[in-house]
Formats: C-alpha cells, structure tokens, sequence
C-alpha cells in the first residue's frame, strides 16, 4: 500500500478511536449533568477537541466587549 492510500486510512482509524474514547468519556459526565448543564454528544465533542474556540485576535474580542459595555452604559440597551 502506497502513503498516498495509506494516510487517509491512518486518519480515519485515529479519528474513529478519539470519538470511540470522547464517547466513553462523555457518558461518564452524562450521570452528573442536569437539564441546565446538558449538552449532547456532538456539542461535547466539539468542546473537547477545540472546534468552538474562538479564533479571533485579543484586539477584535476587546473591541467587541468594549462596544457591548458601552451599549450597557448608554440606557441599558441589552444585547
């Protein structure tokens, strides 16, 4: 088998066995979650690989929370 055919198979096996391990983990938390603090498998799977982090600069974040303040201070318009 050439690397070419080989990687993709290499990748798919790794990833089935971190969602096989995620999965596992997940339903050890599920005993001790409540309606407020659920989130399904999907969801937690996203969290604990990092794919809902926040990939903006600290600059644009900064921005963003400096307009949400002064939206607050001018009349308590919410958000």
């Amino acid at each position: 088998m050439s690397p070419k055919e080989a990687i993709p198979r290499l990748r798919a096996a790794i990833d089935g066995d971190l969602d096989d391990k995620l999965y596992q983990l997940w339903l050890c938390y599920v005993p001790r979650m409540d309606k407020a603090s659920y989130m399904g498998f999907g969801e937690f799977k996203a969290k604990m690989k990092g794919e809902n982090i926040d990939r903006r600069s600290a600059e644009e974040i900064l921005a963003e929370a400096e307009e949400i303040k002064r939206r607050l201070s001018d009349g308590g318009e919410s958000i």
